[in-house]
């Protein structure tokens, strides 16, 4: 949720793992200092960056099943109504604010948050079901 939330604030990083690592690095000790000073006891930090690249280590994406997600996902963006599709292409590929989307599109920006939020809640189970039909099969 960090992570989204830092990309929510417009940050564009050129290498999105190794910015992903440094979101956590940062709010992990955040929560460790906050910790220590409640319980007014020392956390040692020392090897925090250690068990983070262990937990992004065993977690690495799996190239193969990265380029399923996408083949699956772009099917099902191509399902989706046209004016959400619309809305798709104007904030992740043109990159615009809810607040120019709901111009070109002549909604609220919060008509346009909720539409964009159903937009990938629909994307995230179609492609869930895309994915749970391929294992069923194999």
């Amino acid at each position: 949720m960090a992570v989204l939330a830092e990309a929510e604030r417009g940050t564009a990083p050129a290498d999105f793992m190794a910015w992903a690592r440094q979101v956590a690095r940062h709010r992990t000790a955040d929560y460790y200092r906050r910790r220590s000073i409640q319980r007014r006891h020392e956390v040692q930090l020392e090897y925090l960056d250690d068990v983070i690249d262990q937990a992004f280590a065993e977690h690495a994406p799996n190239p193969d099943r990265i380029h399923q997600h996408l083949i699956f996902l772009r099917s099902c963006v191509d399902r989706l109504a046209q004016r959400t599709r619309y809305m798709i292409d104007l904030r992740y590929q043109g990159r615009k604010s809810l607040d120019e989307i709901a111009v070109a599109v002549g909604w609220k920006p919060a008509s346009v948050r909720v539409a964009l939020s159903r937009a990938h809640r629909r994307l995230a189970d179609c492609v869930s079901r895309k994915l749970l039909r391929q294992e069923g099969a194999s």
